[in-house]
């Protein structure tokens, strides 16, 4: 896949910036970006498995996952699901991690079965939360066509090593009408526009190996035999973003999450907080705000309606 879009196999394409290692270039002919080498499977994973052993050993992140505000997202991303699927039945939830998402699907009546590649994560899910839950690579299962009613896989997507074939994939084993709910770094963010290679989530080009816009996250998913019900964008880290630029040095995931949580530690700052956080991720959805689609996060739901207009070909899927 060296040097050829993952979503239109044009071999032209711009440098952007290298980091960890690697060159990040965009797609001059659809505007998809993505590393132009695919680090190797053994490098790849094990920066997926360090992940995976913080989600669980480090309390302020697995606490975080389970927190009654990550508990009202888990509510609102299952409601569109349910809206659109139509009805419960087996939902497969991939890079599960410890199970926040899962096991409130389950709790709500799903039949819920996850995968998650951290044996850390996965271990935690099975034994604290009695989930389902395989420890191994999306690639590794077989699993009956047209089996499940729901598929998600959250912040999981940019690290895949062929984002078409995974959704190709994902395609194949959901039912007519079932949901795909994803969701991912926004590379047409705020953020990056102001940050630019100074935000840290495209500086991991060592495990983020993909980065979307809503655009290009519609027409991969319209490829791949879906019909887009619901995409927009949310959140910005603006504590992150005035310290980089104040500092004029990219900073990493901890920092930003400290600053968040230090400040979270002054209840009227707190208050503050959840206010301006609400009107910031209105103006994300509004048509009419010039930060349209411009938060940090893409959030995307989409309905099987087809086939796949083609086969997919790469590696691992993740």
């Amino acid at each position: 896949m060296k040097g050829t879009c993952g979503l239109c196999d044009s071999g032209m394409k711009k440098y952007l910036f290298s980091a960890s290692g690697s060159d990040l270039v965009e797609c001059l002919n659809c505007g998809f970006v993505f590393v132009e080498k695919i680090p190797s499977w053994s490098r790849l994973k094990s920066r997926l498995d360090f992940w995976g052993k913080q989600d669980v050993c480090d309390t302020a992140r697995l606490s975080d996952s389970f927190s009654s505000e990550c508990s009202e997202d888990n509510r609102s991303k299952l409601g569109y699901i349910e809206k659109h699927a139509g009805r419960r039945g087996k939902l497969l939830e991939i890079g599960c991690s410890t199970g926040a998402f899962l096991g409130f699907a389950r709790d709500t009546g799903w039949d819920c079965t996850g995968i998650e590649i951290s044996e850390d994560s996965s271990r935690y899910a099975r034994e604290e939360l009695g989930l389902e839950v395989l420890n191994c690579d999306f690639d590794d299962v077989e699993f009956k066509k047209e089996e499940y009613s729901a598929l998600a896989a959250f912040d999981v997507i940019e690290h895949v090593v062929d984002p078409l074939k995974f959704v190709n994939r994902a395609n194949m084993l959901l039912r007519m009408g079932g949901v795909l709910a994803l969701s991912t770094p926004n590379f047409s963010s705020i953020t990056y526009r102001l940050l630019k290679e100074r935000w840290w989530v495209v500086r991991c080009l060592d495990e983020h190996l993909h980065f979307f816009t809503p655009g290009t996250m519609k027409r991969m998913l319209r490829k791949s035999g879906f019909r887009v019900v619901r995409c927009y964008t949310r959140q910005v880290d603006l504590f992150n973003i005035m310290f980089t630029l104040k500092n004029r040095k990219a900073g990493d995931y901890y920092q930003a999450r400290d600053r968040r949580q230090n400040l979270k530690k002054v209840s009227i700052l707190r208050i503050c907080f959840s206010a301006v956080k609400k009107l910031i991720n209105l103006s994300f959805r509004l048509r009419v705000s010039p930060f349209y689609n411009m938060g940090e996060q893409i959030v995307c739901y989409a309905v099987k309606i087809g086939e796949p207009e083609k086969a997919a070909t790469g590696g691992n899927a993740l």
